[in-house]
């Protein structure tokens, strides 16, 4: 999401998004169609990335293929070695690619497909503002998935169903906002404040 101290180098946003797009397009072999996605500072077209981050959902019929091909991607630097974690099955699987960058997966469920892919977008006080707000509509985010925070007299927490998000546009519908775009999550802590203060136009819904 954000690499303030990365050990990879940083590339212009051009030539990061163009390395992502590769990557996407070779993954997407193994995803389920339409759940495949460049997450963080190239979807935000954030200057000078550190990292490719993807949101996907493997398809449970291509896991050997993906297993195969996340091999392939060899570590480079020993400084880099702890990246070579994760596999398939796994939440978060980080590897270094061919090109000595930083590659991040995330592999949410398509109940939790939208939270995921806004939390892995960024930026990260674009986050803090956005668990703020639910909060305050009594909603809490545990172990990647939204729920309703209720409780009982005692101020125990009543067990809830996940609240599904299959697009981020769901925790902006609960949020009662418009859907603001990834470039604009870059904004100054003020205009990201007044994007999430601006109320939906209920003439468009």
């Amino acid at each position: 999401m954000d690499s303030k101290n990365s050990i990879f180098p940083r590339q212009d946003w051009e030539t990061a998004s163009k390395a992502a797009q590769q990557y996407l397009g070779e993954i997407e072999q193994f995803s389920k169609p339409g759940y495949a996605m460049i997450a963080g500072s190239i979807r935000r077209q954030a200057d000078f990335p550190a990292d490719i981050e993807i949101v996907t959902i493997f398809d449970s019929q291509k896991l050997h293929e993906a297993k195969s091909w996340l091999n392939k991607l060899k570590i480079h630097s020993q400084s880099a070695i702890n990246l070579a974690k994760g596999d398939i099955g796994n939440k978060y699987i980080s590897r270094l690619t061919l090109e000595g960058i930083k590659l991040d997966i995330f592999v949410p469920t398509p109940d939790n497909y939208g939270w995921i892919l806004l939390l892995r977008t960024g930026s990260q006080y674009f986050n803090k503002r956005i668990i703020e707000e639910l909060k305050v509509k009594k909603i809490i985010s545990n172990n990647g998935f939204l729920y309703y925070d209720y409780r009982d007299f005692n101020n125990t927490p009543i067990v809830t169903a996940k609240i599904i998000t299959l697009s981020e546009k769901t925790v902006f519908d609960l949020l009662g906002i418009e859907f603001i775009e990834p470039r604009d999550r870059n904004s100054s802590a003020l205009l990201t404040k007044l994007c999430l203060k601006r109320p939906k136009n209920n003439a468009n819904n």
